[in-house]
């Protein structure tokens, strides 16, 4: 089983340096060593297209959006009483 790796700045340059030679999806996922929809999804993804794409926005927008994810995480650690409830609950299944 292979495990998800986020893209890293540098693969967001190269995604875009290739997207300005015109190079397809494809032939950029083969190069980076990733799947075309993460190419796909992370090009189309926050309004842009394989013409707007620009790796420093995109990094930025990445950055953003993990932060987001993470908010509220550490609630459960935090409240005893809701760590125990939930830990009892799971048990329970």
């Amino acid at each position: 089983m292979t495990s998800y790796h986020r893209l890293t700045f540098e693969e967001r340059e190269e995604i875009s340096r290739l997207l300005a030679q015109k190079y397809s999806f494809q032939e950029i996922a083969h190069c980076l060593g990733r799947n075309v929809s993460t190419i796909s999804n992370e090009v189309n993804s926050g309004g842009c297209n394989r013409y707007t794409y620009r790796a420093g926005r995109a990094h930025r927008r990445a950055i953003r959006n993990a932060a987001k994810r993470k908010r509220g995480k550490k609630k459960i650690i935090l409240n005893k009483k809701l760590h125990e409830y939930t830990n009892e609950k799971l048990n329970l299944k």
